[in-house]
C-alpha cells in the first residue's frame, strides 16, 4: 500500500503536467485542456476563466475574462460572456456583461454595461449600457443607453 501512494502521485502529476502549459506562444499560465478552463495571463484564446493584467494580442475570450487596464493597442480582442474592469475592459468587440470603472470596444459593445466613468465603442453600442460620465459610439446606437 505504501508503494501505491507515491504512484498515485507520480501519475497525479503527469495528468496535471499535461494539462498546464502554454499553449501555442501564450504567455500564460493555461491550466485545462483545449484552451478551456484557467488561464492566467495574456493568452490568445480561451474558453473558461481568463485573468490578465492588460492585454497585448487576444483574438477570442469565452467565460469569464477579467482585465485590469485597457489592452495595448492592437491587442483588442473579441470577448464574449462576463468582461470584468478593475479598473478597464477593452475589446474589438464585447458582447455580454461589462462591468468596469471603463469599458471600450474598437467595434462592437452590446449586452448590459455598467462602468462608473463612462463607456463607448468605435462603430456600435446596442443593449442596456449606463455610464457614470458618459456613453458614446462612432456609429450606431440602439437601445438604452444613459450617460
Amino acid at each position: 500500500m505504501k508503494r501505491a501512494i507515491p504512484a498515485l502521485a507520480v501519475a497525479v502529476l503527469l495528468v496535471a503536467a499535461r494539462a498546464v502549459h502554454a499553449q501555442e506562444g501564450d504567455r500564460a499560465l493555461n491550466i485545462g485542456p483545449n484552451r478551456t478552463g484557467l488561464s492566467i495571463g495574456d493568452s490568445r484564446e480561451w474558453t473558461g476563466i481568463r485573468l490578465n493584467y492588460r492585454d497585448s494580442r487576444l483574438r477570442r475570450a469565452n467565460g469569464i475574462n477579467a482585465t485590469i487596464w485597457r489592452p495595448y493597442d492592437g491587442g483588442h480582442g473579441d470577448i464574449n460572456g462576463l468582461a470584468l474592469g478593475v479598473p478597464l475592459v477593452g475589446g474589438r468587440n464585447v458582447r455580454g456583461i461589462q462591468v468596469g470603472l471603463g469599458v471600450e470596444a474598437t467595434r462592437e459593445l452590446s449586452g448590459i454595461g455598467v462602468a462608473a466613468f463612462g463607456l463607448g465603442a468605435g462603430e456600435r453600442v446596442s443593449g442596456i449600457m449606463i455610464g457614470g460620465l458618459g456613453a458614446g459610439t462612432g456609429g450606431d446606437m440602439r437601445g438604452i443607453v444613459v450617460g
